[in-house]
């Protein structure tokens, strides 16, 4: 799997394009950018702190997938 650095101005940038591409009626990049955008919120939350001690407690967040994080489009 590939690593990369992305930043929460990253995720805002791609959250944006997404809505954009909706706006215009474009839901097939709209669909895409929405889930590279949760990607995106899910590997950021990964790093906050009060998920790093939910995964050491073992609690019932432990784990977030791209899946549980909310869409982006409005």
């Amino acid at each position: 799997m590939a690593s990369i650095n992305i930043s929460e101005e990253d995720f805002i940038q791609v959250a944006g394009a997404a809505n954009d591409a909706k706006s215009r009626g474009d839901m097939r990049s709209a669909n895409a950018l929405d889930k590279i955008a949760r990607k995106i919120n899910a590997a950021l939350s990964k790093d906050n702190a009060c998920a790093k001690i939910a995964r050491a407690v073992g609690g019932q967040n432990a784990v977030l997938r791209w899946q549980d994080v909310p869409s982006v489009l409005l």
